[in-house]
């Protein structure tokens, strides 16, 4: 099999997908998966097995570790023989806490839906810190927050958020706490994550499906969202 990919990843399940090689003498197979969460460093990793013979070039894989990392492999079977493994990588989002999540030092918010809903975030500081020392810029589409002139969170946003309502407040000299707005022109009733590239929350969950969206991702949706629910039934 060539391109293995995880597509549909949520907190908990993803979709695993491949392609069978046209040019291998293996064309007519099952198909053997295999998961591990991702090892620390060097070592081995402990490889479980997902199914052993799939019939379809894809498989929904259920009961990780959101905001886990992991490695899956796919190999082809038939009585020809067995082909080689082929593997890709994959991270679990985040279950949504009051609809936000953490990113690199800090956690955030967004307790309400509504694309002009509010978005709140919080980061840590050293004991001590002055209110005088931080800085705090913001633009509708970048944040920018620094301490005595060192960078401390940096970023574009996901959305865009209105400027003129941004409040902050240094908590006991040890803690930051970032208000703003979202633009309800930018039209997300709940954002993935506050910054681009940091990591994602679940938010799938959070919001009511749309019975009008079609295509490929929406039945994806719908199996891996039964696997949620039966193990939250467990």
């Amino acid at each position: 099999p060539t391109k293995v990919v995880a597509s549909t990843v949520m907190s908990t399940a993803c979709v695993i997908k491949w392609r069978s090689s046209a040019s291998s003498k293996l064309s007519k197979e099952t198909y053997e998966v295999q998961v591990a969460a991702a090892p620390e460093h060097e070592a081995t990793p402990q490889w479980e097995q997902a199914v052993a013979a799939a019939a379809e070039e894809k498989l929904s894989v259920g009961g990780l570790i959101p905001g886990s990392s992991y490695a899956v492999r796919v190999r082809a079977h038939n009585s020809k023989g067995t082909s080689e493994w082929t593997s890709a990588s994959l991270t679990t989002k985040q279950e949504a806490v009051d609809g936000g999540g953490c990113g690199p030092g800090y956690a955030w918010t967004q307790p309400e839906a509504g694309a002009g809903g509010p978005l709140h975030v919080r980061l840590p500081v050293p004991a001590g810190t002055r209110a005088r020392q931080l800085q705090v810029v913001v633009k509708p589409l970048t944040l920018h927050v620094s301490l005595a002139g060192v960078e401390l969170l940096t970023g574009s946003f996901f959305g865009t958020v209105l400027p003129d309502d941004l409040e902050w407040e240094l908590i006991d000299h040890a803690e930051l706490q970032i208000s703003l707005k979202k633009d309800e022109r930018c039209g997300y009733t709940y954002w993935p994550c506050l910054i681009q590239g940091h990591p994602l929350v679940d938010i799938s969950l959070l919001r009511k499906p749309n019975p009008y969206e079609g295509g490929e991702g929406s039945a994806e949706m719908s199996e891996m969202m039964q696997k949620i629910l039966a193990q939250r039934d467990d």
